[in-house]
């Protein structure tokens, strides 16, 4: 069985991130089970049409009302660093697990740890920016 590394065959997965192509399937193609299918050249543009563009900022329309933190085009760094780090914070708070390991390597109760995390979230990455009287 040949490599897909080696072969220059990416399987559709990675070739939908790496070139932003969608995964098509042999079925939509044509193609019988044994032919071969061409993989598109890295830097080449495909097409997906109006109603994909449309479907796709539909969707991360839909993911940024659902989760908070998303992000958008108008999102800072500091509401991005700001969020990494609250959903960090708050992952280490519902694994207790982890809170056990990190209370075992500070020497503090697994309760103190949990503690100082939710605290860690009030103001993450400090006090936000000032804005210029330019951006409103």
């Amino acid at each position: 069985m040949a490599c897909f590394f080696w072969s220059g065959l990416i399987p559709g997965c990675f070739a939908a991130v790496l070139w932003g192509v969608r995964r098509v399937s042999r079925v939509d193609l044509g193609l019988q089970v044994g032919e071969a299918m061409a993989t598109p050249v890295p830097g080449q543009t495909v097409d997906l049409g109006v109603y994909d563009r449309f479907h796709v900022h539909a969707q991360m329309e839909h993911l940024q009302t659902k989760y908070h933190g998303t992000g958008g085009a108008d999102t800072s760094k500091w509401e991005w660093a700001t969020n990494i780090h609250r959903d960090t914070m708050a992952s280490h708070v519902g694994h207790y697990t982890r809170l056990a390991y990190f209370a075992l390597c500070e020497n503090e109760p697994v309760a103190r740890v949990r503690f100082n995390c939710l605290q860690a979230m009030i103001q993450p990455c400090g006090k936000p920016p000032l804005k210029d009287d330019m951006e409103d």
